[in-house]
Formats: structure tokens, C-alpha cells, sequence
């Protein structure tokens, strides 16, 4: 239905249209007609129908005319086939065909809408109808099959499918709600946006009664306006408050013959903004109407017109003049401005017109009765749309102020007075002309330059510090300095001010006659004080000698009452006893305390003894210590148990004799302080102590003991494990050794991380304090570390670049120990792909903090609570990093020795920051340090460390390797004419025999094995030995006794060295052997390369070289010692092969730099620079086993540090030639790292 709407002056205004839906009554009509049609073809055979017949198993048996027409098929084509193939691919593929034959078999027919095709494999769309047919006895004779054609009605079904598609997507997209109801208030749609707006649902809205779902609409205009829509078939518009949304609605209905379109918009908005407008326009009128001053409007119009389009009643009171007068004349401004201010009035509004910023003037107006009058205004200009310029302003009259500003402007300018004002940061802001009369200045001299300039420099601080209280709310009171005058003399001001609002306010007066008045006053003064001083002093020489006897004994007297009071306030303030007894050991004096003992006034005391107090027993020891004092007539101090009451206390007493003016002894006097809760605490101290020293030694003999045996046993599982693993053998035998020693060597770490925390925590650590260059240290910890860190792809990062030179004062060895431990904890436990940064903070006070940052995952409060819990792993159940929970524990206790501190900070997720503090190594100290014996680390240290870093490495994998001997061979240790060395082996223990015999043998040593000291001692008296290797704990005779014995039977110069072997490791084990008479000691189980090395050390060959056996020289032209066997065994066996490969080429790159980097500090005569390279050399030189290298950088150290420089160029020489022949070994391993040689 199509309306056109018209308005009330009968034009179109739009058209309205209503759409019903009668799908189903045309529905309902086509399946009329579609019965009726299919009842006529089959009375009259009409060809519209395609009707044929199917056997029970759906193939056909008969074809009418209809179903030749719409199928395509001719009878004799079609008959006999199965009736699938009017049927569709995807039909077909789903069994559609049998599906529908089952269904009408079981229903007795089927009916449906689909497809069909044709023999051309064209397709039209048919509504399909089958039926079982069965004979009177319900047998199925068939199938009947009914076929028509409907595609035309599909495509017009589709086409109004789309129709109502779109319209309902209009309807959707709207902004607006849209409703439709019929006639009974039904709701029959309701887009989205209803929903949302009436904050309701869709579903809750269709098919209900609209007042219904909106009760509360009922009682307004919405069913009145409605109703009338209805009634009068005509469109309306009206607006409504809707109480239950609290929002405004703008709403359009439009009737039609089956009900209403509704249209609603939310105005909310609108309202509320006109809402605003009012109540501004009503507080702009209140405020207009109570202003204190004309609230008017000004246009200036581009041709210099003006007009005054609103004033309110203010101009009454101003002018006194309507509104009406004053608007009805734009010149009114002009007209009534004084002739001498109109000038600026016109130009201050062309430059706010023309700049459009806010005007501001004061000036005065012509009242109509003649008057005159001061007005300030201000306004704020706009653009109109003509060009012209709209100011809202006010005008206030400022009559009263300008007045009192004249009459102020007029006292300070007239004043006699020197009056100024003057900001905080001493410039003057307004001086009057009393200052150019008093100082000679023009105004603007004095204002240019700060007044701090004019002031004596004698008087300058006291100036400052009374500004500074002007600053802080003080007044300034009669405050007087000197002002230099232009003449150049000084004047003397004296100053009244107050600091307000920022500024300060002052007055001076010239007080310069006063102040020369006072000078002459004074000097007439002194003049006379002076003849007074003579006469009087002439007087008081004549009566000096009368007074003096009289003031000394005055004075005499006043001493001894104020001493007598001192000693009375000090006596009965003690919380000691004090007494005084006479001979008779009578109480002449006590004080409050001791009074209060007895339960007693000190008055009730006097004359009474100790037996009236004290049982008799302690009243007579009383008597006969006082008897001993008087006797002897010395102070004596002793502790004193005496009862009272039952119950015993103990005295710290003192007592000495009392004497008399005259010196003869009348008595004693003393003190007693009661100990007993003293007495108490230090017998329970001592007793606490005495049990800790038995705990301590208990725990150091547990840890000796256990020392001794598991050192015993695992001396015999490595030596045997060391000589298998130099023997030739299968590769899984092999694994198999490598990994006993593994197990073995990490069992003997985790002995001496325990060992070493009972040494710190027994405070037996020996330590070797010395100033330390951190940008030495971290480096050397780094460059080990490196392989592991590349290995895991973490990038490993130095910060101590910015802080060179900076020393710390610690134990180098154990500080690298630590930082070795943190390093790696913070490469084990990163992720890969990670990093690590260690770096320093700048010295603070006198500590320097190096920190470990990593990315791993962080820690938790709980495990930063216990991370430094000896045996404590975190996650050790779920982490397959090895360890043994100490690390962190030792590393605590190591720094707490060296009186530094250990430290993390950590976010769970987001890494940790473990952080070290050490004392601060300043320029003095380690002048002071210098100046001290320089202490050579020791080996053991390198050792620890170097255990240390293998330990964490934690990449020994086995590799495939051949036999070592034939890699790198060990020349014997005399040339082949001398016949080799023989040593003295005591051990009681066979399996210890049979492992150092075999050390020593493969060493190239003669060896005699005895089992006992008394055997020992006569078998070196028999025999002739270079070395003694001596068991301390031994039967019939230990290790101590029979060196001890040795020591005393040896011939003056004779001297035979003596190396203790024990399985003990405490602190102090090394001091015993050598207080025997031992020279060195080594700790089992024993490493062949330690044993090798303290041999030479005491033995004449001075190191056992390390040849290459297999090379094509010959045995006469073989080349001198390159690489110690022992150190390339040590690292072939416990890193693998392509880490060894990583260290041989860093070695190669690194030592020609350093070599280069050495005879460069030589010819600049750094002499330091020399030390400190060649220390580097020398450590790395010690890694590879290059230990001909490492003996010529001690040379070049010990030629430095003895100031012979000179002497270190012929060794740098011999270093250079030493490192070719290393390269040369190097590089031939490099080129097979897998090959049995060198």
C-alpha cells in the first residue's frame, strides 16, 4: 500500500509504504490449484505432469506423454532403467534415490521439493511425489512417481526471498529503532537497534502486545498519539520523556489499513544540551545583574562605526544613565571619555582588534552632571562574519584606588625618608629621589646594578643573612650597613623593612653624624676610662696585697663546699655501695644504696657493724679484710660472697684506708658493687664457650677423620684410574675409566668445598690480601668461561672498561674462585640464546660492588631465603645441571672472610643479579700494600681455580682419542748417562704403594717402597736417596716422629727433602709437617702432574721436559721440551676435543698480540704495563702446558718487580723463540684434532 503524505497546506511531503506479508494465503492457494491441476491431468491426461511407474526396485515400467515433455525421455529409452538417473551427482553420492523409495515404502508415500534431470543433463526444479501401490493384499506391487515442474514458482519464491532480504537489512542498518504492530497492538518486528535502545531483547519484543512490554507508555503520550494516527490514517510527529529509560524520544508513526510503522530516535542528548543553554542563559543573567561594575557588548565595524548592542543596569551607578540612553548611541564611549585619555582608549582597541588578544585599560569618563570619574575595563575581542570586532567587556570604577595611589605616589616622592622597594633577588623596583639626594645616584644607577654592589664589603654577609630572614616572614628592625656614595665615601643607613607578597618593602635613614657622634663619643670615652684605669690602678695596688689573702681563702672555701657537693651528689647517685667505717668497723657514712641493701635509711645505719647485717661467717671476713687493709695501708679490690637472709650475693668490693687532716689512718673506706647476675652470666659464657671449643673440636676432628677417609679410598680409584686410562684399551673400557674418574674427582671437589666451608666457618681460611685490579680479574674469569657460554649461545658481556684502575683489597685467587662460581651459575642456569653481564658500580664510600646480571628465569622470594643454604639446590629434582648445593654457600662465607658481602636481587621470571661488595683499594692502600714483601700466588691456588672451572665446564664427554703416550711422550728425568733419581717412598698402605710406585716409574724414577718410619730411618742411613715421599699416619712410627728423627741425625749441610703425603685436609695439617721438618706437602688422592710438579721443585732437575716422540726429525736432532704431558693429558681427558680445539686457536690468536703488545711496553718503558702482559702470558702459557713459556714470564716478572728492565729484552727474545716451537706443536694437533700425535 503506497499513501502519499501531504502537510497542512495540502502539499506532498513523501509517500508512506506498507507491505504485508501473505506468503502463506498465497501459499495456501497455489497448492489449491496445484491439487486441482494435478486431479484434471490425471482425469484428463493433460501433459503438465510427468507420471510414471517403478517396479519394487525402482526401475521403470511405465512413461506417460507428461513425463516424456518434461524429462526428454521417449518410453522405449526410458522404460527398464532405474529411475536414479533423474537424479543429481551430489543426489546420487548421497543415496538419495534409495532413501526416498525406503521413505514412501515406510510412510506409504513420499513427497518432496528438488531437482530433477533431464536426458539433455539439464535441470529444473520439481516437486516430486511417490507412492507405494500395493495389491488388496498390501504386497508392494511398485512404485507410482508423480513429477511437475515448479521452477518458475522457485525462482519467483527466491526473488521475493531477496526482496524481504534487503528490506530487513534496511531495516537493520537503521540508526533509528523501527517497530511495526498491527491493529491489536501485536509487535510483528522490531529491528536491533529497538532492542538495544529499549534495553530489551528481540525475543522478549515479537509477538507481544506492546503495552505489554511497555506498561508504563500506557498512561503518556504515546497511546494517545498512536491512537490518533490510527484514527485519522495520517502520519505523526511528537517528542516524549520515557521515565523507566530516563531518555527523551523523538517519534514518527505512520497508519496504514493493518497497523502502524514506528520510528523512534534517542534526543537525550539534544535535551540535555538545551537544558544547559537555559540554565547558562539564567546564571549569564544573574551574573550580569549582580556584577560589580556595567557589563555591556562593543562592535567596531570596519569603517570605524561603533555600536553598543547590550548594557545592563550597572551603567546606572556608573553613568548614571538607562541602558536605553547608552545604546541608542554607538559614539556614547567617545563622547564621554576625557580628551586626555582618549587617545590611548582608541589605540589600545585597534590593537586589540587587530590582534584579537584581550584588552585592558584604565583611564577617566565625564559624567553627565560634569564630573569625573576613574574607570578600569576589560574585555575579550571576536571576529564577526562582517569584519567587525565584538568585545564582551566590564567597566568598574576605580575612583577610591587611584586617589589613594596619588596620595601614596605623592608621600613617597616628598618623603625625606630614603623609601625603596626591592625583589628577593636585590635589584631595586622603585626608589624615591631621597636616594639620588643621600648617595649621589641617579635613579637609574641605583636600579641597575643589584644594591649588593653598594654595600661595604665588610657589611656584605651580615646583609645577605638579614635579606635571608626578610625571606622567611622576619621584619627587619633598625638594621644598619654602609652604602657607598658616588663621591666614593661610604654612608651609614639604618633599615626598617617587611617582605610582602615577594617583595620587600624598606625604609633607611642616613645615621651617618649619629655614627660619627658615637665614634667621638666613644674615643672620648676610652680617654677617660683610661685616666680612671691609672688612678684606680694605683689604688688597687695599695689594696691588692689586703685582698688577696681574703679572696684566696674565699676561694678556698667556695672549692671545698662545691667539691663537698659534687662528691655528695656522685655518692648518692651510685648504684653502689659507698661506705665509711671507723677502726671499730662502724658505719660513720653510707649512701642511699647501701642503705637500701640493708633495708635501712642511711641515718638508721651510723653506728651499727656488719654482724648486725650479715650471718657470721661473712661479718668475720668482713672484719678480717678490714683489719688487712688498716695493717697494710694499701687498696685492695676482691670478690666477696656473703649471706643475707637466707640468700648468697656476690661483691666486687674496694677498700682503702681513711685518714684524717692530720694523716693518721681512723678507718676505711670502700666501695661494693653487687656481680651476682654479672657472676652468673659469665660462668654461663664460659660454660657455653667451653662446650662450643668441645663442638668445634669434635667437628674439626670429624672433618680430619673423614677427610683422611675418603681420601684414602679415593686416591686408589683415581691412581688406578689414571694408570688404566694411560694404558691402551677398548673405547668402552675407556668410557668406562673416564667416567670413574669423573665420578671420582667430582666426589673429591665435593670433600673440598666442604673442607673449605669448615675452614672459613673455624676461621682457619689463610687468605692473602692484596690490592686487585678488577679489570684484570674479570677478564681472566671471562676468557675461561667463553667456551662454555658459546657452547649455549649466551652472549657473555665485560662492563669494566669505565672503571680502570679501580682496586678492590681481597685474596685474588679465592675472588676469582667466587666470581667463577657466579659466572657460571649464571651460564648453566640461562636460557639459551641468553646473556650475562658482569660490570662494577662506581666506588661508594669504601666498597666497590661487582655484579653477575643473567636473563634465566629468575628466583622466587622462597628460594632467595635459601639460596645460600649449604647442600641447597633449587629445583635439583627437575634440573639436570650437576651440582652440589655448596657454591653459593662457600662463596658467602669466602667474602665474609675477606670482609665483603654476597648479595641477589631478583624478579621470578626475569632474571637475577647476584652482586659482591668488597673493600674499596684506594691510592693509599695499596701504596701501603706495595710497600709490604710481595706474596707469589700459590700453585694451589691455580690449581683450585683451575679444578673449579673444569668442574663447571661440566663438557668431558668421552671422545675418541688414541693412547696419549704416543701423543705427547715424557723425556726421562736425567740425560740417558746419568742414572735417575732415587726416592723414598714410606707407606703402610699397599694400594697407595702400588699407585705412587707406578706415578713414580712412569716419571722415570727410581723407587724403594717401605711400610713404616723406624724401617725408613734405617733404610736412609743405609742407602743414598734424593727425596723422601713420607706417609703421615704410619705404624710403629708416623710421619712426624721419623722426620723429626731424620732432621736430628742429619750431617751440618746435609739436607735431604722430605714431601708429606697425607689423606688429611684441615686447616693447620700443613703447618704440622713443615713444624717437623717436612718441606712440602701434598694432599691425597695425588694428581701425577701435582706430584710431577713438586718433584722438581725439589729435586736438581728443575722441571721434566715434554718432548714430541713421533716426528720426522731424528731421536739426535729431536727438538727441546714443548708441552708438559701431564697438563695436555689433564685437559684431553676432562674437555672434549672440539673445546680443546676452540682453546688452541684462541691461544694462537691471543699470544701474538700479547707478545706484540709486551715489546711495545718495553721500548716505552712502562714498566707496570710489562708486568701486567706478561702475567697474562703466563697464565694462559700455564693453561696449554707451555711451561718453558711460563718460566720465562716469571723471569720477566721477577726482572720487573727488581727494577731491571733492561734485563727483560733478551728474555722477550726467548719467549718469541719458545712460542714458535708451542705453534708448531699446536698447529699439527689442530690439523688432526682426532690423530694420536702432535
Amino acid at each position: 500500500l503506497i499513501t502519499a503524505v501531504r502537510d497542512e497546506k495540502g502539499e506532498l511531503r513523501g509517500f508512506s509504504k506498507v507491505t504485508r506479508d501473505i506468503t502463506e494465503r498465497r501459499n495456501a492457494e497455489m497448492r489449491l490449484r496445484e491439487s486441482e491441476e494435478r486431479f484434471r491431468l490425471l482425469v484428463e491426461s493433460v501433459h503438465d505432469y510427468a507420471i510414471f511407474m517403478l517396479d519394487p526396485d525402482g526401475f521403470v515400467s511405465s512413461w506417460n506423454a507428461g513425463a516424456q515433455r518434461l524429462k526428454g525421455f521417449a518410453a522405449g529409452d526410458i522404460i527398464g532403467q532405474h529411475f536414479s538417473v533423474f537424479y543429481t551427482a551430489e543426489e546420487l553420492a548421497e543415496s538419495k534415490p534409495e532413501a526416498q523409495l525406503a521413505a514412501a515404502l515406510a510412510e506409504g508415500r513420499f513427497e518432496d521439493e528438488g531437482w530433477c534431470v533431464r536426458k539433455d543433463g539439464t535441470r529444473f526444479w520439481a516437486a516430486r511425489l511417490i507412492t507405494a501401490v500395493r495389491d488388496e493384499f498390501g504386497e508392494l506391487r511398485g512404485f507410482s512417481e508423480v513429477v511437475r515442474d515448479i521452477t518458475e514458482r522457485r525462482e519467483a519464491e527466491d526473488a521475493l526471498e531477496k526482496t524481504n532480504r534487503e528490506i530487513l537489512t534496511i531495516w537493520e542498518s537503521m540508526t533509528d529503532a523501527f517497530v511495526a504492530v498491527d491493529l491489536n497492538w501485536t509487535i510483528s518486528y522490531a529491528n536491533e537497534h529497538t532492542a538495544t535502545l529499549w534495553q530489551t531483547s528481540r525475543d522478549e519484543m515479537m509477538g507481544k502486545n506492546l503495552w505489554d512490554v511497555f506498561p508504563e507508555a500506557l498512561d503518556l503520550s504515546f497511546h494517545y498519539e498512536y491512537q490518533r494516527a490510527l484514527d485519522e490514517q495520517s502520519p505523526v510527529v511528537f517528542e516524549e520523556y520515557y521515565p523507566p529509560l530516563r531518555k527523551w524520544f523523538e517519534v514518527h508513526a505512520y497508519p496504514s489499513s493493518f497497523g502502524l510503522s514506528i520510528y523512534f530516535r534517542d534526543i537525550s542528548e539534544r535535551k540535555s544540551a538545551e537544558q544547559q543553554i537555559r540554565l547558562s542563559e539564567l546564571r549569564f543573567q544573574g551574573i550580569v545583574a549582580n556584577a560589580p561594575g556595567m557589563v555591556y557588548q562593543l562592535i567596531l565595524y570596519p569603517d570605524g562605526e561603533m555600536e553598543i548592542p547590550f548594557v545592563n543596569d550597572g551603567c546606572r551607578r556608573l553613568f548614571g544613565l538607562s541602558p536605553e540612553e547608552i545604546r541608542d548611541n554607538g559614539s556614547f564611549f567617545r563622547e564621554n571619555i576625557h580628551p586626555n585619555d582618549l587617545g590611548a582608549w582608541e589605540s589600545s582597541l585597534a590593537i586589540s582588534s587587530e590582534t584579537l588578544t584581550p584588552w585592558d585599560w584604565e583611564g577617566r569618563v565625564r559624567l553627565p552632571d560634569g564630573k569625573t570619574r576613574w574607570i578600569q575595563g576589560a574585555a575579550r575581542p571576536k571576529r564577526l562574519l562582517n569584519g567587525g570586532t565584538l568585545w564582551d567587556g566590564l567597566l568598574m570604577e576605580i575612583t577610591d584606588r587611584k586617589e589613594a595611589e596619588e596620595e601614596r605616589d605623592r608621600f613617597f616622592t616628598l618623603s625625606l625618608d630614603m623609601l625603596c622597594i626591592a625583589d628577593r633577588t636585590g635589584h631595586f623596583k622603585r626608589l624615591n629621589p631621597a636616594f639620588e639626594t643621600t648617595l649621589g645616584y641617579s635613579m637609574g644607577e641605583l636600579m641597575k646594578k643589584p644594591f649588593f654592589e653598594f654595600v661595604h664589603p665588610d657589611d656584605l654577609a651580615s646583609t645577605e643573612k638579614e635579606l635571608a630572614r626578610l625571606s622567611e616572614g622576619e621584619r627587619t628592625m633598625e638594621f644598619v650597613n654602609r652604602y657607598r656614595c658616588r663621591n666614593g665615601f661610604y654612608k651609614w643607613l639604618s633599615w626598617t623593612a617587611v617582605n610582602y607578597e615577594g617583595l620587600v618593602y624598606a625604609v633607611a635613614h642616613d645615621v651617618t653624624p649619629l655614627k660619627e657622634a658615637e665614634a667621638q663619643m666613644r674615643k672620648a670615652n676610652d680617654e677617660l676610662e683610661l685616666r680612671v684605669a691609672r688612678r684606680t690602678e694605683q689604688l688597687a695596688r695599695s689594696n691588692e696585697e689586703l685582698q688577696a689573702e681574703f679572696i684566696e681563702r674565699q676561694r678556698a672555701v667556695e672549692a671545698q663546699q662545691e667539691s663537698y657537693s659534687v662528691l655528695h651528689a656522685v655518692i648518692e647517685g651510685s648504684t653502689d655501695i659507698i661506705f665509711v667505717k671507723d677502726l671499730q668497723g662502724r658505719y660513720r657514712m653510707i649512701n642511699s644504696a647501701g642503705a637500701n641493701y640493708f633495708n635501712l635509711t642511711p641515718e638508721e645505719t651510723l653506728g651499727r657493724s656488719d654482724h648486725e647485717f650479715f650471718d657470721v661467717e661473712s661479718a668475720e671476713f668482713i672484719d678480717k679484710s678490714d683489719q688487712r687493709v688498716i695493717e697494710e695501708k694499701v687498696t685492695q679490690t676482691f670478690e666477696q660472697t656473703m649471706m643475707r637472709g637466707g640468700k648468697a650475693r656476690t661483691f666486687l668490693v674496694t677498700k682503702g684506708v681513711h685518714r684524717n687532716p692530720q694523716g693518721q689512718v681512723i678507718g676505711t673506706i670502700g666501695m661494693a658493687r653487687d656481680i651476682s647476675e654479672l657472676k652468673q652470666q659469665a660462668d654461663a659464657l664460659q660454660a657455653a664457650k667451653e662446650e662450643a671449643d668441645i663442638a668445634n673440636q669434635a667437628k674439626s676432628e670429624f672433618l680430619s677423620r673423614m677427610s683422611h677417609e675418603l681420601r684414602t679410598p679415593l686416591n686408589a680409584i683415581l691412581g688406578y684410574g689414571q694408570i688404566l686410562e694411560m694404558r691402551p684399551m677398548e673405547e668402552e673400557d675407556r668410557s668406562g675409566i673416564t667416567q670413574i674418574l669423573k665420578a671420582g674427582w667430582h666426589l673429591l671437589d665435593l670433600v673440598n668445598e666442604i673442607l673449605d666451608i669448615a675452614r672459613v666457618e673455624a676461621g682457619h681460611i689463610e687468605l692473602s690480601l692484596e690490592s686487585i685490579d678488577i679489570a684484570e680479574v674479570v677478564p681472566e674469569c671471562c676468557t675461561l668461561l667463553r667456551p662454555l657460554a658459546d657452547q649455549r649461545g649466551i652472549q657473555l658481556q665485560e662492563g669494566v672498561e669505565a672503571l680502570q684502575h679501580c682496586h678492590v683489597l681481597a685474596d685474588r685467587q679465592r675472588l676469582k674462585q667466587v666470581l667463577l662460581n657466579l659466572l657460571s651459575n649464571a651460564i648453566k642456569y640461562n636460557f639459551n640464546g641468553g646473556s650475562v653481564d658482569i660490570f662494577c658500580d662506581a666506588p661508594i664510600g669504601e666498597s666497590l660492588r661487582i655484579s653477575v646480571r643473567d636473563t634465566g628465569a629468575g628466583l622466587s622470594k622462597q628460594d632467595m631465603a635459601k639460596i645460600f643454604t649449604p647442600f641447597e639446590r633449587l629445583n635439583a629434582a627437575n634440573s639436570k645441571i650437576e651440582g652440589s648445593g655448596l657454591g653459593l654457600a662457600l662463596s658467602q662465607r669466602l667474602l665474609a672472610a675477606m670482609d665483603g658481602t654476597l648479595g641477589v636481587e631478583s624478579v621470578e621470571g626475569q632474571g637475577s643479579t647476584f652482586w659482591i661488595e668488597l673493600p674499596f683499594s684506594s691510592q693509599k692502600k695499596r701504596a701501603e700494600l706495595s710497600a709490604a714483601p710481595a706474596v707469589e700466588p700459590s700453585g694451589a691456588g691455580d690449581v683450585m681455580n683451575a679444578r673449579l672451572v673444569e668442574k663447571i665446564l661440566d663438557v668431558r664427554p668421552d671422545r675418541e682419542r688414541g693412547n696419549m703416550g704416543q701423543l705427547v711422550g715424557t723425556s726421562s728425568p736425567q740425560d740417558e748417562e746419568t742414572p735417575p733419581l732415587r726416592i723414598m717412598v714410606v707407606e703402610d698402605n699397599q694400594v697407595n704403594q702400588q699407585i705412587i710406585v707406578y706415578q713414580l716409574k712412569n716419571l722415570g724414577y727410581d723407587v724403594t717402597v717401605l711400610d713404616n718410619g723406624l724401617d725408613a730411618i734405617d733404610k736412609w742411613q743405609e742407602s743414598s736417596f734424593d727425596l723422601i715421599l713420607m706417609d703421615c699416619n704410619m705404624p710403629r712410627m708416623n710421619g712426624y716422629a721419623t722426620a723429626r728423627e731424620i732432621r736430628r741425625r742429619e750431617a751440618e749441610g746435609v739436607h735431604i727433602p722430605i714431601i708429606a703425603l697425607t689423606a688429611n685436609a684441615m686447616s693447620g695439617d700443613r703447618e704440622k709437617c713443615l713444624a717437623a721438618g717436612m718441606d712440602d706437602y701434598i694432599s691425597k688422592p695425588i694428581k701425577q702432574p701435582v706430584l710431577a710438579e713438586v718433584l722438581t721443585r725439589w729435586t736438581p732437575q728443575q722441571g721434566l721436559p715434554i718432548v714430541v716422540e713421533e716426528t720426522s726429525y731424528t731421536k739426535k736432532d729431536a727438538p727441546a721440551a714443548v708441552l708438559q704431558k701431564e697438563r695436555w693429558n689433564e685437559l684431553q681427558s676432562e674437555i672434549d676435543t672440539e673445546l680443546l680445539v676452540d682453546l688452541c686457536q684462541l691461544f694462537l690468536v691471543e699470544t701474538p698480540q700479547l707478545l706484540q703488545a709486551l715489546n711495545d711496553s718495553m721500548v716505552a718503558g712502562d714498566a707496570k704495563a710489562v708486568g701486567q702482559q706478561a702475567h697474562k702470558i703466563k697464565g694462559s702459557c700455564a693453561t696449554m702446558g707451555a711451561m718453558r713459556m711460563t718460566a720465562k714470564c716469571r723471569e720477566i716478572e721477577a726482572a720487573v718487580e727488581g727494577g731491571h728492565l733492561v734485563e727483560c729484552f733478551p728474555l722477550a727474545e726467548s719467549l718469541s723463540t719458545e712460542y714458535d716451537a708451542v705453534r708448531l706443536a699446536l698447529e699439527k694437533f689442530l690439523a688432526d684434532p682426532f690423530a694420536n700425535n702432535i
